[in-house]
């Protein structure tokens, strides 16, 4: 019985090994410097549910990304989809952006920032940074209040941003989401959009383009943003992974989070003061109850009043 239980464990030692080797094989393929690229594809994408056809690059080279910026560099508005996941080793990785797509028209960029993770983040290469980060340019989408704080700490860019679930337009209405907007505006019920997976190159080029879209028929029928509806960098501050940023980040967040703390206190005030008028509401509701009800004299005869009055004492 020994040898039986020794030679289990010695064949289920090199199993055991290979496991506990795994995480960290993952963590060195992230953090290693110079980590090569994904082959870089030019895709066609065919007409979908409304979508037009497109002309998308996905690339992780800079230089390729380089390039096609260079033809949007006198455009000013954009649709911005960023695709951010769970990292399989949580105790290194936590959520981090690994996708950013970036629409105008019918061409689209989807960059791929694997290649650029690393334990501590570092700022996103030069060409596409300055893109992003051109106070000149607008990008328009859904949910980019918290988009934008991950690219503010994460590669510490700051980009000049309209969340459609914050401020925007007034005819703009979310009920349905993002495709209930494009359906609704842009395909005008023809071809109603349908959503995919968004596992893949595809569906996440067509995502930003829906975010452009929609953008581009409020910019055309409703007139121009208006400027208090840019996310500020308090809001920023507020959705941003604050635990996991730059070495040294190249933005002051000092006011910022002043900011953040003073409405973080405005908001605690307001809770309370909230919580005491409604106790106060409800003391002056029980107080007049109690004044509504029939005094004994009133409603009972005398010797009813007697025995109440020698119940009471």
């Amino acid at each position: 019985r020994a040898r039986a239980c020794k030679g289990l464990a010695m064949s289920l030692l090199p199993r055991c090994l290979l496991l506990l080797a795994l995480p960290l094989a993952s963590l060195g393929a992230r953090v290693a410097e110079g980590s090569a690229p994904q082959k870089d594809l030019r895709l066609s994408l065919s007409s979908y549910y409304g979508v037009p056809s497109l002309d998308a690059l996905y690339t992780s080279s800079v230089e390729e990304a380089a390039t096609f910026l260079e033809e949007w560099s006198e455009e000013r508005e954009f649709g911005l989809y960023i695709r951010v996941v769970h990292s399989d080793n949580k105790a290194f990785f936590p959520v981090r952006v690994v996708l950013l797509a970036i629409c105008r028209g019918t061409r689209v960029l989807v960059f791929d920032l694997r290649p650029f993770l690393r334990v501590v983040p570092t700022p996103l290469p030069e060409p596409l940074a300055a893109f992003l980060g051109d106070s000149r340019r607008t990008f328009f989408g859904m949910d980019l209040k918290r988009s934008g704080g991950r690219l503010a700490f994460e590669f510490d860019t700051v980009v000049r941003c309209v969340d459609f679930n914050i401020r925007a337009w007034r005819d703009l209405r979310l009920g349905g989401g993002l495709y209930s907007l494009f359906n609704r505006f842009v395909s005008l019920g023809i071809d109603l959009w349908r959503p995919d997976s968004l596992d893949t190159l595809s569906s996440q080029a067509r995502h930003a383009y829906l975010h452009w879209s929609v953008a581009h028929y409020f910019l055309m029928f409703s007139g121009p943003i208006e400027e208090d509806w840019v996310i500020t960098k308090r809001e920023l501050f507020e959705a941003g992974p604050v635990y996991l940023r730059v070495a040294e980040p190249q933005h002051d967040w000092t006011k910022a989070r002043e900011e953040w703390m003073q409405r973080k206190q405005e908001r605690a005030a307001l809770s309370i003061l909230r919580t005491l008028q409604a106790w106060r509401r409800r003391e002056h509701q029980d107080e007049e109850e109690v004044e509504e009800e029939p005094l004994a004299s009133e409603e009972a005869g005398g010797d009813e009043v007697a025995a109440a009055s020698a119940t009471a004492s």
